[in-house]
């Protein structure tokens, strides 16, 4: 059990709804601050950096031990709003201050001066790898690193990563399946980290595309097999919406754009279409903009805006024509529909009467059934052995069950 008076069971999750049995913690919270607690204590006020924080419990945690002007990065804009709306809630009973934390983005200014690090360990190594260089590159000589994570998940490479950048990497007895390790002394015999750290570029010859990435974006700088499979499907007209009687532009959304290769193909392919690349995750929105100007051309990039969102919490009701969607199959570590279903909720209110979504998905999921109710009649337009290829037209009908 944690030995930090903190109420971790007040947090929330929201608005992630994506699995209401999901809590807002766990052990790995609990042990890296209870870990980390006398450095954060000793702390100077700005000098304690938070990355990867998921609804909160370190940053308001550490800001109930004494830390102030917490510098906080979190790649998902869902953990941000979440984070943000249990401090609203709970700044005034644990008396938390109004410069308690800064959101920041993932740069030297982050971590440049820091004394104290708390890392949610990521799965990607090549991300945890871009998080150490950079923290050993900026921080202070004398900077602690805590990161921790679920035993399940992590490996002895974390540890490696760890070694490359910090002199000492010390693993904690395990508590609660949940591990800490600590990192210090980072070397000096590094070259600092750059702009565009991590970035990887790579060319697809069959899709005469360029995939741009950075650490942390989905498929990891490649084309993943169902974008391969479903780009041809985007790129022929005849799976578009018809005209509306609106003499507006047609826009057209890639919901959950990862690396944004089914933004550009409908730039590329569609003249007529503005386009909004949107995704939660600001690694995504990053490699997006990336693959964008290895990509496209000045007049294309004019018609594409890429956007960092919780869904489509920006965007209105009825107000876009088409969709593209190659949703995830799991929540966390779980395989479930509940983000998928989530996704196709937003792209039904925000689709007009008789705008199409197209979708992606691996074939076992049936997802069929549940975009006919949400969305409207859909027909198959393709399927291997892995993937099916989807089109639903939004009907007056289907929105009556939302």
């Amino acid at each position: 059990m944690s030995t930090v008076n903190f109420p971790f069971d007040a947090l929330s999750r929201h608005p992630d709804t994506e699995a209401q049995n999901l809590f807002a913690f766990d052990a790995t919270d609990r042990l890296l601050v209870d870990t980390a607690e006398e450095a954060i204590k000793a702390a100077a006020e700005g000098t304690v950096v938070i990355i990867g924080d998921r609804y909160g419990a370190l940053t308001l945690a550490c800001g109930h031990l004494g830390a102030r002007n917490i510098r906080v990065h979190q790649d998902s804009y869902t953990a941000v709003l979440a984070l943000a709306q249990n401090y609203r809630r709970l700044a005034e009973s644990l008396e938390l201050p109004a410069d308690l934390y800064e959101d920041m983005a993932l740069d030297a200014a982050l971590v440049r001066g820091a004394r104290v690090v708390l890392i949610q360990l990521p799965r990607d190594l090549r991300q945890l790898d871009a998080w150490a260089r950079l923290i050993a590159s900026y921080a202070d000589p004398d900077v602690q690193v805590f990161a921790g994570g679920r035993v399940k998940h992590m490996t002895r490479a974390m540890n490696e990563v760890l070694g490359r950048y910090f002199g000492s990497v010390r693993a904690s007895l395990a508590r609660q399946k949940s591990r800490v390790l600590s990192a210090t002394n980072p070397r000096d015999d590094l070259e600092s980290a750059g702009e565009g750290e991590g970035l990887t570029k790579t060319y697809n010859r069959d899709l005469d595309l360029w995939v741009a990435s950075y650490p942390g974006a989905f498929a990891d700088g490649k084309v993943d097999i169902g974008a391969r499979f479903f780009i041809p499907f985007l790129q022929d007209e005849a799976n578009l919406p018809t005209p509306s009687m609106s003499d507006a532009t047609p826009l057209a959304v890639d919901l959950g754009c990862g690396t944004g290769l089914l933004a550009v193909a409908l730039t590329r392919a569609h003249p007529h279409l503005r386009v909004i690349a949107t995704d939660r995750s600001a690694a995504a929105v990053a490699s997006t903009k990336q693959s964008a100007l290895l990509n496209l051309s000045s007049d294309q990039l004019d018609r594409l805006q890429v956007k960092r969102d919780h869904g489509l919490s920006e965007q209105p009701n009825s107000s876009v024509d088409l969709i593209v969607l190659n949703p995830p199959f799991h929540t966390e570590s779980t395989v479930s529909s509940a983000a998928s279903d989530l996704l196709f909720d937003e792209a039904a209110r925000v689709l007009r009467s008789g705008g199409v979504l197209l979708t992606v998905y691996n074939s076992h999921l049936h997802h069929r059934h549940t975009l006919e109710r949400v969305v409207g009649p859909t027909t198959q337009l393709g399927r291997n052995q892995k993937f099916t290829v989807t089109r639903s037209i939004r009907s007056e009908v289907a929105a009556e069950t939302l």
